[in-house]
């Protein structure tokens, strides 16, 4: 899970809704959901949304959602209410046109797990419990912070992905730690940050790839043209044909000028590829 998908998972926007369903998302639903379905004490927590109260079984759903590429970015309750209707098809006709998939998962839950709040950015406290920003608990803002009531069983809970308040009323579906998300995030400012020198650099200095000494190029190209000048001038003395003399230094002069502006270009077109691969 990420912070960054899970600030918009618990909104219920329509724009979910108008994504495509078929049956590459029923399977992939139905394939995986079995892999992330936990069962924990019965919770009796009114602040539950998508039937949290009075249920055992729950999935994780949030983790779920942003690790099964089939089903990124649809709005939670919507998915539960898939797999509801998803385990209503008793009967499936494969001669009939319904696009309906059968339920070939038979570890998958009968019901639709219940969905459990979300708890991102997350950091244990001294009281207990943990802080974090809260996502799908009812009368909050997504992404508010909170601190939870202190917590047991942690040592069972925390690798199955999940935690539970000491007096058993809630249990929270567990995100990325706090100090993992400020790593990641150094470490691309980092990366950044790296780019951009080495982009003032070549800017600057023009030292990346091959060096942009102009004054260089325009030296050697004139060296060039003076030394293909004497040697058609050689070639063309002993032919001793006026016209065809002047003719080939024409020639070499034309060559050495084509030859030079080629090299210019080329090596002016690496540069500018460097410079657009760092920016």
């Amino acid at each position: 899970a990420s912070s960054s998908s899970s600030s918009s998972s618990s909104s219920s926007s329509s724009s979910s809704y108008e994504m495509p369903w078929s049956t590459n998302q029923e399977w992939a639903l139905q394939d995986k959901i079995s892999k992330y379905t936990i069962n924990i004490p019965r919770l009796n927590n009114p602040n539950l949304k998508g039937g949290g109260i009075n249920k055992t079984t729950f999935a994780l759903w949030y983790t779920m959602r942003d690790e099964v590429t089939e089903i990124m970015g649809y709005d939670i309750q919507y998915l539960q209410m898939k797999y509801a209707a998803l385990m209503d098809v008793d009967d499936y006709d494969s001669d009939s046109n319904s696009n309906s998939a059968t339920n070939t998962n038979i570890d998958a839950p009968p019901n639709p797990p219940g969905i459990l709040p979300f708890i991102d950015e997350f950091e244990f406290r001294k009281n207990g419990g943990i802080k974090g920003r809260v996502y799908g608990l009812v009368g909050i803002e997504p992404g508010t912070e909170i601190v939870t009531s202190p917590l047991k069983d942690v040592e069972q809970t925390l690798p199955k992905g999940f935690i539970l308040t000491l007096d058993g009323s809630c249990a929270y579906e567990l995100g990325i730690p706090k100090s993992e998300m400020e790593s990641r995030s150094r470490s691309r400012n980092m990366a950044l940050s790296s780019s951009n020198e080495i982009d003032d650099t070549d800017y600057n200095n023009n030292n990346v790839g091959y060096p942009m000494d102009l004054a260089a190029m325009k030296e050697g190209g004139t060296n060039l043209v003076s030394d293909l000048r004497d040697q058609s001038g050689r070639v063309a003395k002993e032919l001793g044909d006026p016209e065809t003399s002047q003719m080939i230094v024409n020639l070499a002069s034309t060559t050495a000028v084509l030859f030079g502006a080629a090299t210019a270009m080329n090596m002016l077109s690496h540069h500018l590829t460097v410079n657009v691969f760092w920016v």
